[in-house]
């Protein structure tokens, strides 16, 4: 069953899976994650990055792409997610490249896999 969360300019999300509804990330957590990247140009989707494995992700630090870290904040584990963001929200002005041009909206196909409690200092 799909659910849309509410969104805020230039980002949204939609609920592939639900999750366990009570496990979740908090900032300094680090996120096991499973990603597919979609670069959208001109009304076409195309897929510039699948994870072959799961990735560590450190949730909240400015270390991901701000549309992941605000999806893993709102996510519960388990959680599968498909992310609508422009590309404030993706690599901005600069891109990537030579995959992602400047300004590209991105979409990201994220499923939160377990959460790993942060210990020690902030």
């Amino acid at each position: 069953m799909l659910r849309a969360c509410r969104g805020l300019l230039g980002y949204s999300r939609v609920v592939l899976k639900e999750g366990d509804g009570k496990t979740f990330a908090r900032p300094g957590d680090t996120a096991k994650v499973y990603y597919e990247l979609y670069k959208l140009t001109g009304g076409v989707r195309e897929r510039v990055f699948k994870a072959h494995s799961v990735g560590r992700l450190l949730v909240g630090k400015d270390q991901n792409l701000k549309a992941i870290d605000k999806a893993l904040l709102e996510m519960s584990k388990g959680e599968e997610t498909l992310i609508t963001c422009s590309s404030e929200y993706a690599y901005g002005e600069q891109g990537v490249a030579p995959l992602i041009p400047p300004q590209t909206d991105m979409e990201i196909k994220l499923t939160l896999r377990d959460v790993y409690a942060f210990e020690g200092e902030m």
